[in-house]
């Protein structure tokens, strides 16, 4: 085990929960959404689709649920749904189709790219919350490759 100076590898914890919601996918796939206090639950919802969208299950050309159907489910009101699908399809993740609804956008190569900048700015958040902690770039390698061998 390799040592970094006697210290022991930190981790943060975020924050309370303030509830769980747990919601069915159309193929009965149950995600949980975990309101935090901390953020606010429209910005949860948009990086709750954006985790959807980036991790494969929610694919391009895909459908997305009706808002009022979304809200009721999350028991959230439906603008603040609205308002995250407006977030999305201002940043042209989501499209409307005339009346067919909303869909996730069918240009795979801008989700790809779309996808390496989500990834890249959380790495960065939780680069900057490990050296806030006294942990350096080598030790959280270290911690990653430990993690990934479990």
């Amino acid at each position: 085990m390799k040592s970094f100076k006697g210290r022991a590898p930190v981790f943060l914890a975020h924050c309370c929960i303030i509830r769980v919601i747990q919601y069915r996918k159309n193929k009965g796939d149950i995600f949980v959404l975990e309101f935090k206090n901390n953020e606010t639950i429209l910005s949860q919802i948009i990086s709750l689709m954006k985790k959807e969208i980036f991790g494969g299950r929610l694919v391009a050309g895909q459908k997305i649920k009706p808002i009022r159907e979304f809200a009721a489910e999350l028991s959230v009101n439906p603008n603040t749904v609205a308002k995250a699908y407006s977030a999305l399809e201002e940043e042209r993740l989501i499209v409307t189709d005339g009346t067919l609804g909303k869909f996730v956008t069918q240009n795979r190569e801008y989700l790809m790219k779309k996808r390496e900048e989500y990834l890249l700015g959380e790495a960065e958040e939780f680069m900057e919350e490990m050296e806030k902690c006294g942990v350096g770039k080598e030790e959280v390698v270290w911690l990653m490759k430990k993690i990934a061998e479990k």
